[in-house]
């Protein structure tokens, strides 16, 4: 009776066979090769192979065998050999003469360069790639005029996903890094849509582009805030950074849209001068032709340190 060394080797054996027989029965040409009636056993090591290809395979390799040094030798000196020849060979893409390292990487690199006139385009490098807008399940349900809201299972899925993970030391610093120098680029803000170039500032909502303008029209001063402000939520703190700053009234400025229990509570720990605009007091100021009344913010918000 003939024995395997795993289930695995036995059910390779076993498809071979019923392949044979099914081959046979139905009078085909097919030609499969067996192995079954024998083992193929490692002369140094004793590890037995279910047909003579893998053997060979493993001979050269094991380290029982005594030459085994020496094709291991034999192996380092031909990858030495050619990768000092690739470090030798200087390879530029004839398009736009970028250097690569290899044969390949030259190869795909000129077939997807943007000079080359006979381009290959992919879905990464095409152009309605390049020109789409982002989209998701929030900003389709927006476009088809219905509000998208997440169910409890998803909350609750993702709750449990980040559940006592938080990220390394390194990363933290280098995202605030980060931040601090879109501060100072009039850059930041924490809307990841695409922004809008006014007067070269970026601004994240067209509302806000809408007040500056109203605000130039008026001769008011403004500017970006380059100060963070500490709040704390959720059992810790995080930073604030309001929309506009008048430098002559000392006066910070919010442009906010729908309003959330986080931003009454940090707009409560302000300790500066904060004046909040939501689409109700735009309207009045005749900056938008209409509002929704999810963009009205409560009351003890509303009053104003200076009348614009």
């Amino acid at each position: 009776m003939r024995t395997f060394a795993s289930v695995a080797q036995l059910v390779r054996a076993l498809y071979f066979y019923d392949e044979a027989v099914r081959s046979y029965l139905s009078g085909g040409t097919k030609k499969i090769i067996l192995f079954m009636d024998k083992i193929y056993k490692c002369p140094f090591c004793d590890k037995t192979f279910d047909n003579p290809y893998k053997l060979g395979g493993h001979k050269i390799r094991c380290k029982l065998n005594p030459d085994y040094k020496q094709i291991q030798n034999h192996w380092n000196e031909s990858r030495k050999i050619h990768n000092d020849y690739s470090k030798e060979q200087i390879l530029y893409c004839k398009y736009c003469g970028k250097e690569c390292k290899s044969k390949n990487s030259l190869d795909n690199h000129e077939r997807l360069c943007e000079l080359n006139p006979n381009r290959q385009y992919t879905y990464f490098n095409s152009d309605y790639n390049k020109t789409r807008k982002p989209t998701n399940q929030y900003i389709r349900a927006k476009e088809e005029g219905y509000e998208y809201k997440m169910s409890e299972e998803t909350k609750q899925k993702i709750s449990k996903i980040w559940l006592g993970k938080s990220l390394p030391q390194e990363m933290k610093i280098s995202i605030q890094t980060t931040i601090n120098d879109k501060i100072l680029n009039n850059m930041w803000h924490n809307n990841y849509g695409v922004k809008i170039l006014y007067n070269n500032c970026y601004f994240d909502s067209s509302w806000e582009v809408k007040f500056v303008k109203y605000l130039d029209n008026k001769n008011i001063l403004w500017e970006r805030p380059k100060n963070t402000f500490k709040y704390f939520w959720n059992n810790s703190y995080h930073n604030y950074y309001p929309d506009l700053y008048l430098p002559e009234y000392n006066l910070y400025i919010e442009i906010k849209g729908i309003p959330s229990e986080r931003d009454y509570e940090k707009w409560n720990q302000f300790t500066g001068n904060l004046d909040i605009y939501d689409g109700e007091d735009l309207f009045n100021l005749g900056i938008l032709s209409s509002f929704d009344k999810r963009y009205v913010i409560k009351e003890e918000f509303k009053l104003k340190h200076i009348k614009i």
